[in-house]
């Protein structure tokens, strides 16, 4: 979970080779094994310019599927979990930050199209599916979200190049898709259970990361 940094907070020349070197000890030593070099995460940092950094919190999928409501809030939960973990890579941040290799920009594509083609840049804002108030449109909609997130989420799991070693733990997700509201309740669970416990999947240490504050 990386703790933030602004590049431009006063004395932030003289700690940049610290940062850096700190990182590359995090991944080296603790990555055996892991998929993840770092844990996508939320921002810990306090309101006072980053004074006390704080403890960053792994983003995660949060809710319980119960009935199509509820079922449609999760399956929108995971798809902001994976559209913030998905493109989280060490080669994105010249201070080696960050969950994969290389972002997974093939799956990110397709999870991003199935919710309509806008990726959202932090949970809760951005665009996800808004129940119409027709259960059989809001059904059929969210199974197809929940299918493609599946397909998705299954293949980043073992996409070339991506992790520093597959994640054959937590994934492929085995639930049946889902093709009614009772199978759309069991995958949207499973789906985030996965997504979940693969997030956090990773190297021991905490990194920093640096912004432009």
């Amino acid at each position: 979970m990386a703790i933030i940094a602004p590049r431009q907070h006063g004395g932030f020349r003289l700690a940049g080779t610290c940062i850096l070197a700190h990182n590359k000890l995090v991944a080296n030593v603790g990555i055996a094994g892991k998929p993840h070099a770092d844990v996508t995460s939320i921002n810990g940092a306090d309101a006072d310019g980053f004074v006390n950094p704080g403890t960053p919190t792994p983003i995660a999928a949060n809710g319980t599927a119960v009935d199509l409501f509820s079922a449609i809030s999760l399956v929108n939960a995971v798809y902001f979990a994976a559209v913030q973990h998905l493109p989280d890579a060490t080669s994105t941040d010249v201070y080696a930050s960050g969950a994969h290799r290389t972002p997974d920009i093939a799956n990110l594509a397709s999870i991003v199209a199935a919710f309509g083609g806008a990726v959202p840049l932090q949970a809760p804002n951005g665009v996800a599916y808004v129940a119409t108030g027709n259960a059989s449109v809001d059904l059929a909609a969210t199974i197809a979200r929940a299918n493609a997130l599946k397909a998705a989420l299954n293949a980043h799991a073992t996409q070339v190049n991506v992790h520093f070693t597959n994640d054959s733990t937590n994934f492929p997700v085995a639930t049946v898709n889902a093709v009614d509201l009772p199978s759309l309740l069991a995958l949207a669970s499973a789906l985030k259970s996965a997504i979940n416990a693969h997030i956090v999947f990773a190297a021991g240490g905490t990194m920093v990361r640096v912004i432009m504050d």
